[in-house]
């Protein structure tokens, strides 16, 4: 496919419907609608060129006004799959982001710089040491995302400075040595800390990574990032803290984090966001679980199956299977022992939830958590089960399992000898340097990259004490870039050719890669087609279902402005 068509596909197809929507909410809506009427005339005022007039009623930074001055062009090119396509197509069309995009908020134009800083940041993470005029691209685009809404310093620094941090401790690439043999647990965990502080760190891929995986994970990036901190800050780091320094700089000047309205935004610490947002996810992604769900039944099926035969299943092993489900019942319960001291002792329900009916988050309060008491404990169960499903979707079913990890313990990813290992490792660098876009997009991310989008949502949503769904956006684009495609059970179940097997089976292999990826295609025209359906629901409601508020005596409110439903 050619390097131009790609993006070209992706504009002819999302370029329409958002100008469509646009020239919609133009004539049904002529005045300036809810957040608009603040932020439409503050950009008049700055297109007037007075620059120092603020409306202190605006919480966020001006690059929206700003962005009003400046027409922006993007080129952009790059070889593209349909998978990647669609996937842009459907990033584009994501309801919460596209019902914005009709009107002047904030949310897409930071969105976009967002993400532009996310390209540059692949850009960084593909060298061993990026350039300087590189450097100063990333602090210029890490400073004007923080213009556009200051929750983007997680996005920028944490994240992706975060991910840059463990490339540059990767880029050590310190020698194998054979593992000896360890005459106490204390020998094994010094010889381990030793590797780690070289830059041997424990990141299994998220597809074989089992609990105690995640711990080690972050014990050796913490020791590796503390005995290389001047390598990693020379090389990566030092222009996202000078991104962090210019924040915090601007939080002492303003005396907060909003610049407006800062009796109503209140920072304070509301861990039910990080429940909240599992429901979110499942909700609009509801066709990427249909693949997990269904490799889940065929295995729970081939199990049943095999014990009827009294023959181990091929997915779980006799011997492993009971260690498995163990595993996964101790997390299950200590996920929902940390929900329901969650949901008891910080759900926090702020005024501007009950006092505004237009917003869609009102009618999900109202008819779930406010309704009756026990409500909000009968929905723990929801955020554990859809926060275990976001994960199996991220863990996805990778094609090859080549990525074997320095453990002091016994895990699912480190039983192999190390002449195996060694071979493996052989194969993946010729493998990487033939690698298809078409694989990589099988693959599951490391387990170091969804900690750190987990720390970054994390702080970006639990310091919010309004649950907002355009507070969701980015944790979603971020989540949704990752997730790897997983193909439904008929090709997921067929067998995978080992590493010791002869090299004619890399083409059976590379058949069933793409096998795989054209199967899942299917299942992103599903996903368009469910964000379609959501657009026109919620476009047609807000057009067409205008009401007005109304005191008890049938007078009207807010000076007879006509209200509409939203997000």
């Amino acid at each position: 496919m050619s390097a131009t068509i790609a993006p070209a596909v992706v504009l002819s197809c999302i370029t329409p419907l958002s100008l469509s929507w646009l020239l919609t909410v133009t004539e049904n809506v002529p005045e300036p609608y809810l957040d608009e009427v603040f932020h439409i005339p503050q950009a008049q005022v700055y297109c007037q060129g007075r620059y120092l007039e603020w409306d202190d009623k605006i919480t966020t930074p001006p690059g929206l006004a700003r962005l009003a001055q400046t027409p922006e062009g993007l080129d952009i090119s790059r070889q593209s799959t349909v998978r990647r396509i669609t996937t842009g197509i459907n990033v584009g069309l994501f309801p919460v982001l596209f019902f914005f995009s009709g009107l002047y908020y904030t949310d897409p134009s930071s969105t976009l710089v967002v993400l532009l800083a996310y390209t540059n940041h692949l850009t960084r993470v593909g060298t061993k040491q990026p350039s300087f005029l590189n450097d100063v691209y990333t602090l210029a685009i890490g400073i004007l995302a923080l213009t556009f809404r200051q929750t983007n310093i997680f996005w920028v620094v944490v994240y992706m400075g975060g991910s840059e941090v463990i490339h540059a401790i990767k880029t050590l690439s310190p020698k194998p040595v054979e593992t000896p043999e360890f005459q106490s647990v204390s020998e094994q965990m010094k010889f381990y800390a030793w590797r780690y502080s070289l830059g041997d760190i424990h990141d299994a891929s998220l597809s074989l990574a089992q609990p105690i995986d995640v711990v080690v994970c972050i014990a050796s990036i913490g020791i590796a990032a503390v005995c290389n901190f001047r390598m990693v800050l020379r090389r990566f780091l030092w222009p996202h803290g000078l991104v962090l320094t210019t924040f915090v700089a601007f939080v002492a000047w303003n005396g907060g984090v909003v610049l407006g309205d800062k009796s109503n935004h209140v920072a304070t610490v509301h861990l039910a966001q990080l429940l909240y947002i599992w429901p979110f996810f499942a909700f609009f992604s509801a066709p990427l679980f249909i693949p997990p769900i269904l490799n889940l039944a065929t295995t729970v099926y081939q199990r049943i199956m095999s014990l009827r035969q009294r023959q181990p299943s091929p997915a779980y092993p006799k011997s492993a299977f009971p260690s498995h489900l163990a595993i996964t019942a101790l997390v299950s319960c200590g996920a929902l022992v940390i929900t329901l001291l969650v949901v008891r002792f910080n759900t926090i329900i702020h005024p501007f939830t009950l006092a505004d009916n237009r917003h869609y988050i009102f009618y999900i309060f109202r008819y779930s958590i406010l309704r009756a008491w026990w409500v909000r404990y009968a929905l723990v169960p929801v955020y554990v089960i859809c926060a275990r499903l976001c994960w199996v979707v991220l863990q996805g079913s990778e094609v090859s399992q080549e990525r074997w990890i320095r453990s002091p313990f016994a895990t699912t990813s480190s039983k192999t000898p190390p002449s195996a290992r060694s071979n493996m490792g052989n194969k993946a660098s010729a493998r990487g340097r033939s690698e298809t876009e078409v694989e990589v997009g099988l693959k599951s991310p490391s387990t170091s990259m969804v900690l750190v989008l987990l720390l970054a949502t994390a702080l970006s949503l639990m310091t919010a004490p309004l649950v907002e769904p355009r507070y969701f956006i980015l944790p979603w684009v971020f989540w949704r870039l990752l997730v790897p495609a997983t193909p439904m059970p008929s090709l997921s179940s067929l067998p995978q050719p080992s590493v010791t097997e002869s090299d004619t089976n890399q083409s059976k292999q590379s058949r069933q890669i793409r096998a795989r990826s054209s199967n899942y295609v299917p299942i992103l025209f599903l996903e368009t087609a469910w964000f379609v359906f959501i657009n026109a629901a919620t476009m047609y409601i807000f057009v067409t279902r205008p009401f007005h508020w109304r005191a008890p005596d049938d007078t009207l409110l807010d000076e007879g402005r006509v209200q509409r439903f939203m997000w």
